[in-house]
């Protein structure tokens, strides 16, 4: 029986694995071809002095900026990586962290439950290749990370948009449907198709799915060209999302 994971292939989005950057051991290793997260913990407690690190002084936070000092250094490394490769025009990088650091500010030390500013404002650039350098000023949140992250198409264009705060139950079927939409316009029909029948099957429920069901018909017309695809759409809106924005659009296909 062959294993559950293929290591040689990305367990999360199936893509063929390839060499890491060299590590600073002997260990060889390996990431994902098409997507990649890299975590690096250094600047968290407990802090450690790395070789060639310059003086900070003296105390905890002199401590922090040198795994920061230290973590830029493999960033670096990192970037260095990524631009020698075949793949590199292709690729978007973000970076970013979780959380800040407190050093006696308010009367607190590292980071907790509280949301002071020195703990929630947190560095966040995003470089996609092919789109121009700015600033965006409006104040952003984390939540925002996935959403763009799976949204981004590789020429750079915005290609769905999720905004405000949504509940629990209606976040996942919305990525979903921006994925759908994605693969729609840029006709890969066979994916477009599966994904809004995901969002239209598995979560009935939510906001997403007379949307999903109405461009999942679209979708199989485009793949198939049988307006049959249409007629068996509309109906499907006679049983549910009958009173849906969607159900209404779908009306002229009956005929």
């Amino acid at each position: 029986m062959a294993p559950i994971l293929d290591p040689k292939f990305c367990s999360r989005c199936g893509a063929p694995m390839m060499r890491a950057v060299p590590p600073t051991d002997s260990r060889e290793r390996h990431v994902c071809s098409k997507c990649g997260w890299i975590h690096y913990l250094d600047p968290h407690s407990e802090y450690a002095k790395h070789p060639g690190a310059p003086s900070f002084g003296n105390g905890m936070r002199a401590a922090y900026d040198g795994e920061v000092w230290y973590v830029d250094q493999q960033i670096g490394r990192f970037m260095s990586f990524v631009a020698q490769q075949p793949w590199a025009e292709h690729t978007a990088i973000v970076f970013t962290s979780d959380h800040g650091e407190a050093f006696g500010e308010h009367g607190m030390i590292r980071h907790g439950v509280e949301i002071f500013e020195e703990l929630v404002r947190v560095p966040l650039v995003i470089y996609v290749p092919g789109v121009k350098p700015h600033r965006v000023m409006v104040r952003r949140s984390a939540i925002d990370l996935t959403p763009t992250i799976l949204e981004l198409d590789s020429d750079g264009t915005e290609r769905h948009r999720i905004e405000g705060f949504l509940p629990v139950e209606d976040f996942l079927p919305r990525l979903m449907l921006g994925l759908a939409h994605m693969a729609f316009k840029a006709e890969r029909w066979d994916e477009a198709e599966k994904y809004f029948h995901e969002v239209a099957e598995k979560h009935p429920r939510s906001d997403s799915a007379a949307e999903a069901l109405y461009w999942g018909g679209v979708a199989r017309y485009k793949k198939t060209q049988d307006a049959g695809a249409l007629r068996e759409t509309a109906r499907a809106f006679d049983h549910r999302y009958s009173d849906s924005p969607w159900a209404k659009r779908a009306s002229v296909w009956k005929a």
